[in-house]
């Protein structure tokens, strides 16, 4: 692809590409050291072993073309491009395509990957225009960076661009369903906290160099850069942008072991999990992680769609075993069933029934207070009607 580069020209170019763009005061510190290898090495590492190899359990790669939209210094790129058939790259800061480019050349990517910078506002133009041909779309830790309005854009412009088959893969998307911040202040509850009060707590933060970052933020601007930052997604995103059942499309929901060694289960995801359960929450239980990895496909069939509803199922199912060991058979299969998609509608149903049973049973209870009433009055007239003939006898 490339002119061949060795190790040193590679970490030398990266500095001068990227690195040299950073703050100083962070980057000589052993904290921007590592920051540094994480760019470099690490992200790189975990994506090949963790991440490309969970998605080849559920797609056809070796036929695919791959489009990864904000796919950065391309750390997940390089591995995925070894096994798909085309994989173009594409992002906003123009540093980070030139080290994607580097990086491609130091581990001689074959022919087959392509990287673009794009301005901000063409960035889905861009991607859409790529995607004549793709059949996979890949956000890898960028769905968090959008604004609301654009994830729901981005997610079903994507959508409606792929062909039947085609998948939709999210990995590495923190969920705001759970309590603590893994991905920007490194603190519980922080992702919940209002505007307002952002730049006075983050001094509690324990991520260096945090609180000066906020406080430099643009206050006439400061949601929309929170948000750059990066907050959580939910199902919620998914269910509007894609207006489908979720249950139906998920074919691999983050619970795969692959997905659990990149990221393991902490305590705040053990509670959302078992609140998912108790609830009888409808959704992929992958919506309980405490970070998103999803690969929803377009099916191609009602048959598909009825094998990834069973198939999601029966993954709630081994987590209610799971988180519920000691629960009766009946209470199991109750949560099972209530949880269950094609129980909804049923369950629906039911809870209309018993509201209208209740709404006539009161009006049933008025109509015999209202006739015990008059049958009062009558007698009370029957009786001062006896007592005025007798007085007049």
């Amino acid at each position: 692809m490339n002119e061949r580069v060795t190790k040193e020209q590679f970490e030398q170019a990266a500095f001068d590409a990227l690195f040299s763009t950073w703050d100083p005061d962070f980057v000589n510190t052993p904290e921007g050291a590592d920051a540094i290898d994480e760019v470099l090495y690490r992200r790189q590492q975990r994506a090949e072993t963790h991440a490309v190899k969970w998605m080849s359990r559920f797609l056809d790669l070796p036929n695919s073309n791959v489009i990864e939209i904000g796919c950065g210094t391309g750390a997940a790129s390089i591995p995925l491009a070894r096994v798909c058939r085309t994989l173009t790259g594409l992002d906003i800061d123009a540093h980070s395509i030139e080290l994607a480019r580097l990086r491609a050349a130091y581990h001689e990517a074959r022919d087959n990957v392509e990287f673009m910078a794009v301005a901000p506002e063409g960035l889905l133009d861009a991607a859409l225009e790529c995607a004549r041909d793709a059949n996979v779309f890949v956000l890898y830790a960028v769905l968090e960076h959008l604004t609301p309005a654009e994830r729901l854009h981005y997610l079903r412009a994507m959508w409606d661009r792929l062909p039947e088959g085609g998948a939709l893969v999210v990995i590495d998307t923190p969920n705001r369903l759970t309590w603590e911040d893994k991905h920007t202040a490194w603190m519980d509850f922080f992702h919940l906290l209002p505007d307002e009060y952002v730049c006075d707590y983050s001094v509690h933060s324990p991520r260096p160099f945090f609180e000066k970052t906020m406080r430099s933020l643009d206050p006439a601007s400061f949601r929309e850069q929170r948000y750059r930052w990066g907050l959580g997604a939910s199902f919620h995103e998914f269910e509007l942008a894609l207006s489908e059942k979720l249950d139906e499309i998920v074919v691999a929901d983050g619970l795969e072991q692959e997905m659990v060694d990149m990221f393991p289960v902490g305590e705040d995801e053990v509670a959302l999990r078992r609140y998912f359960l108790g609830r009888g929450i409808a959704q992929p239980i992958g919506f309980s992680r405490a970070v998103l990895n999803l690969i929803l496909r377009k099916t191609a069939s009602p048959s598909e769609r009825q094998a990834n509803a069973a198939c999601n199922a029966r993954s709630r199912e081994q987590e209610c075993n799971r988180h519920f060991p000691s629960a009766g058979l009946l209470g199991r299969a109750r949560q099972m069933l209530m949880a269950a998609p094609e129980m909804e509608h049923l369950r629906l149903q039911l809870q209309h029934a018993r509201t209208l049973a209740n709404e006539r049973y009161a009006a049933i209870q008025e109509m015999d207070r209202m006739i015990r009433q008059r049958d009062a009055e009558i007698e009370n007239l029957n009786a001062r009607l006896r007592a005025s003939t007798g007085a007049r006898e």
